[in-house]
């Protein structure tokens, strides 16, 4: 083999082994945040439980003014719930979620919970969503009890982590039936590779891949429509339980 050759063959085995270094390091660096987004789902599934405990129920979706507008959304109402600030930054429940008065404790409570990029528009967006509906955890104009869930609760989607919400924390928006199924298919919920991690009613997160059946997405989005979950719909864990 002449002298130009073998610097050619150097050069090529270096820049597979530059690629296939590259190549883990991303892998790692996407695990990593598929737990950090595990665990603040279940963080946020916590402040939820304890809700629960202190109230009776889970939060409603939102809350309305007087007049029936929007005031607040279930976010806002488990702030107190947070591990996070709610004592040192009270978010005023008296007034709308984007007053003046509110900015600084809804800006701060939502920094802990990014997972994916974020730009100057988005900073201070959620990516913690419910998805609501008729028959849903959160529904309108009805608060869900755990013993309204009769469904498995292993296979009862609680919340979800999504990229590029648009939704400001304390926000009282989330995702309708259609918005989410229609990002599903389209794989803009998490990971295009992967899927998308949700936090359940008994406790666990868990990725839920792509490839799982529309019907089985939508049967875990159910507290009691009485549907058959198969287990491998529900994804792997991702290694928290709150």
């Amino acid at each position: 083999m002449q002298t130009w050759q073998r610097r050619l063959l150097g050069l090529f085995v270096a820049a597979v082994v530059v690629c296939g270094l590259v190549y883990a390091m991303r892998i790692r660096e996407g695990e990593a945040q598929r737990r950090n987004c595990a665990a603040s789902l279940a963080q946020v599934g916590i402040a939820l439980h304890n809700y629960h405990t202190a109230i009776g129920t889970f939060p409603p979706a939102r809350t309305l003014a007087k007049d029936g507008t929007p005031f607040h959304s279930w976010r806002g109402q488990i702030y107190p719930y947070l591990e996070q600030t709610a004592v040192r930054y009270p978010l005023w429940q008296d007034e709308p979620w984007n007053s003046e008065k509110n900015k600084q404790a809804t800006e701060i409570a939502c920094v802990p919970y990014h997972h994916f990029p974020q730009t100057p528009e988005n900073q201070n967006h959620t990516s913690i969503v419910a998805v609501v509906g008729e028959g849903y955890v959160f529904e309108e104009n009805r608060t869900t009890r755990l013993k309204d869930i009769t469904d498995d609760a292993s296979s009862t989607i609680l919340i979800i982590a999504a990229p590029e919400t648009g939704i400001p924390w304390a926000e009282p928006r989330d995702f309708s039936r259609e918005e989410f199924l229609e990002r599903f298919q389209n794989r803009q919920l998490g990971w295009p590779s992967h899927g998308f991690i949700a936090a359940f009613a008994d406790g666990t997160t868990r990725l839920i891949p792509y490839e799982t059946p529309i019907q089985q997405i939508e049967a875990m989005l159910t507290i009691a429509g009485g549907e058959k979950v198969d287990p491998a719909a529900r994804g792997e864990s991702v290694r928290y339980r709150y």
